[in-house]
């Protein structure tokens, strides 16, 4: 009898911690989205993205992408989509949409992703995508 009364209390432990683990993780869900809202527009189903930046923990590299871009083009509006690359695998693809000229915008985006191969290497190189379209 006192083997059930410590299933039980183990029953009760595991619960809580299991409650604890899923509200800490809608949070982090809810603080994701938010932050891409308000700094990307989104192409791809918001759920997806989220779910790949967080299986592939990815989220201080987008923050990064954020201080960055704004760092080499000042202003450039960001879309942000989930696409195919080969063999049912998975990228991000953050498109710049800048007024910069040209070579200049290439010159630039060269050092973008210089930084993020230097700072994350495969991580990077695995999972995103950097693209620049002309206003």
């Amino acid at each position: 009898m006192k083997s059930v009364h410590v299933s039980n209390n183990f029953t009760n432990l595991s619960r809580k911690r299991y409650e604890k683990n899923y509200r800490n993780l809608f949070y982090e869900c809810q603080r994701i989205m938010s932050f891409l809202k308000a700094n990307f527009f989104i192409e791809s189903e918001e759920d997806e993205i989220i779910n790949f930046i967080m299986d592939k923990e990815m989220m201080g590299i987008i923050e990064n992408i954020l201080k960055k871009v704004n760092f080499y083009f000042n202003k450039a509006n960001l879309n942000l989509s989930l696409e195919s690359k080969y063999e049912n695998e998975k990228w991000i693809v953050v498109t710049l949409f800048t007024t910069v000229e040209g070579y200049l915008a290439s010159e630039r985006l060269d050092k973008l992703e210089e930084f993020f191969i230097g700072h994350y290497q495969d991580k990077f190189l695995d999972n995103l995508l950097f693209s620049v379209e002309f206003e």
